[in-house]
């Protein structure tokens, strides 16, 4: 639905303009995302989800085999109110939520075995960033 290739290193900043491309592909933004810890950006969830949109994006890395603690704790125990953070934590740990998170290993993952794996692309061939762009989206 949407291809990108950006010089940062990082890609919590990425989340919205991703979906905003989806959008222009596909005429409408998504109902729901998922997305890994490197794309966790609370500026940009909040934003995305004041637009109706179910985000499931992981706030930090977990440990392969490592099964995730509930997030509960503070917050609740004090009475304040729980951060964007420990919200979305919270999501991702109920059964739904978790559900919906893991299909990214059936949906997305498996594209990048592909790629990497049957393809062999383990680099460009193309030097500049619109090139390379071109080539990533041809992949």
């Amino acid at each position: 639905m949407a291809a990108e290739v950006v010089q940062q290193t990082t890609d919590n900043h990425q989340l919205a303009p991703m979906l905003e491309q989806v959008k222009q592909n596909v005429g409408a933004m998504p109902q729901a995302a998922s997305a890994d810890s490197g794309y966790w950006n609370p500026k940009q969830v909040e934003k995305l989800q004041a637009q109706g949109i179910d985000l499931h994006v992981a706030t930090g890395k977990q440990k392969h085999g490592e099964t995730s603690q509930p997030a509960r704790g503070h917050a609740i125990d004090s009475g304040e109110q729980p951060s964007l953070q420990e919200r979305m934590k919270w999501k991702l740990d109920s059964e739904t939520g978790w559900d919906l998170y893991r299909m990214r290993k059936a949906i997305v993952e498996p594209v990048f075995g592909q790629i990497k794996e049957w393809r062999g692309f383990r680099r460009f061939s193309l030097r500049g960033l619109e090139h390379v762009r071109a080539e990533w989206k041809l992949v």
